[in-house]
């Protein structure tokens, strides 16, 4: 019963205070203006009321300023025509939301045209309420459209005229930067006369940047490259060109090119003054029958070096550009095999060491010869001599060197084997022994790193 009494207290304890805050709040309100307690809604107007607390802010009048602003920036909507730019770039919804955020955000740092209409305070809180009139803000954002408009347009017909004579490094600058003119109006079904006719800005334009990448083609010097894996293409680089629809070159622009056996290594560069671009080779370390060379204009620097705006940056990385391949044929390589096998220093006819390196080279793709046509020769002297003789068990050591040339005779790989012992009923079945050790040590341990060595 205690317990009871005790806990009917703490409620109404509870219930007191609670109702004392309430109270405090509707008396510190109790003289406050009808906008205070209600943000008005006349539909002729975006308003905005902002209010902060004065303990501690020396500026709380700007803040509360700021927030007023905010609220009738915030209220101003942000929509996006189906006959918009971004609709024509075919943008994502992660795209949609950034650049309503964005211009949420440029809208309230350029706005204007708002009035004060009153500010109220008391002793703990600042208030202040500012509208806009919608009429007032439409014929404000009409005449930045058409401002940024003519800017666009103008940028844009200078870049019609660098296309037209060839000069595509300036016509896709000017193209970039017609967008950034009218960035805060990608959402608009934007509107212009061209040849005595209305018509839509934003299919306009992007039709011509479009038109403009994809009229600049990569020509490679060959149909298709043929290579052996481990060659290299001559001494120098291989070169492409980057011409126009008309086969003029262009020059300036950035290409990217991607080689399929180095997943991940990008290669850059620019067009030189004959439109000329280098591609870097190197050596191919490939299995395959076929690869491929595959470049592509780099839009992404373009566009960086033509624009710090990020809206108009991350615009155009949805934009997809035309890849250029340039196949590649990879023959194998053939080799040819030299063994001189000796056992207690007499020529032995065949420890079946051949037939293995032929197999593990066939197995890899690789072609096996007995001409003087190879590209590499597989070069082993190897010999055994008697070691010891204890119980019936007779045992030999062998020697041998490994060696790998190519078909200039350089000298590629080179190695010396005096580890293998063998044993036997006779010195002869010893050196027989050693030699299907050397086998086994050849496929596990030789053979790969020749593989290395080569590719």
């Amino acid at each position: 019963m205690k317990l009871l009494s005790t806990t009917f207290l703490l409620l109404f304890i509870l219930a007191g205070c609670s109702s004392g805050k309430k109270s405090a709040r509707t008396d510190a309100l109790k003289n406050a203006p009808e906008w205070v307690k209600q943000t008005p809604n006349n539909p002729a107007f975006y308003h905005g009321v902002g209010m902060v607390f004065k303990a501690g802010q020396q500026d709380y009048r700007e803040r509360a300023r700021q927030v007023a602003l905010s609220e009738i920036a915030g209220s101003i909507s942000v929509t996006i025509s189906s006959s918009s730019v971004l609709n024509q770039f075919e943008f994502d919804r992660t795209y949609s939301e950034y650049f309503r955020d964005n211009i949420r955000t440029s809208t309230q740092q350029q706005l204007e045209g708002f009035e004060l209409v009153e500010n109220w305070e008391n002793d703990q809180q600042y208030w202040v309420y500012y509208r806009l009139s919608r009429s007032k803000w439409a014929q404000i954002r009409q005449e930045r459209i058409d401002k940024a408009l003519g800017l666009s347009k103008s940028k844009f017909d200078h870049a019609i005229s660098f296309s037209a004579e060839g000069k595509h490094t300036d016509a896709l600058r000017f193209y970039i930067r017609s967008v950034e003119d009218i960035r805060d109006f990608l959402g608009e079904d934007l509107r212009i006369t061209m040849d005595n006719s209305e018509r839509s800005y934003s299919t306009t334009l992007t039709a011509a940047v479009i038109s403009e990448l994809q009229n600049l083609k990569i020509m490679f010097p060959e149909e298709k490259l043929t290579l052996k894996p481990g060659s290299t293409f001559g001494n120098t680089s291989l070169e492409a060109t980057l011409s126009d629809e008309n086969r003029r070159p262009v020059a300036g622009i950035p290409v990217i090119t991607r080689l399929s056996w180095l997943p991940g290594n990008n290669l850059e560069d620019i067009t030189d003054a004959r439109g000329k671009f280098s591609i870097s080779i190197g050596k191919i370390d490939s299995r395959k029958r076929s690869e491929q060379i595959t470049s592509v204009i780099n839009l992404d620097k373009l566009v960086r070096d033509n624009t710090s705006d990020m809206t108009v940056r991350k615009l155009f990385e949805g934009m997809k550009v035309s890849s250029f391949v340039l196949p590649v044929e990879l023959i194998p390589p053939m080799f040819s095999i030299f063994i001189n096998e000796k056992n207690l220093g007499k020529s032995i006819v065949n420890s079946g060491l051949g037939e293995e390196i032929g197999r593990l080279l066939r197995q890899d793709g690789f072609e096996v010869t007995s001409g003087s046509n190879s590209d590499y020769s597989i070069v082993i002297e190897s010999d055994t001599r008697e070691s010891s003789e204890r119980n019936g068990r007779f045992s030999v050591t062998f020697s041998a060197t490994v060696m790998v040339k190519d078909r200039d005779n350089k000298t590629l790989y080179n190695k010396t084997i005096n580890d293998i012992t063998g044993l036997g009923a006779s010195f002869s079945a010893a050196g027989e022994d050693a030699y299907r050790s050397f086998t086994g040590k050849f496929r596990i341990n030789i053979y790969p790193e020749i593989l290395q060595a080569l590719f």
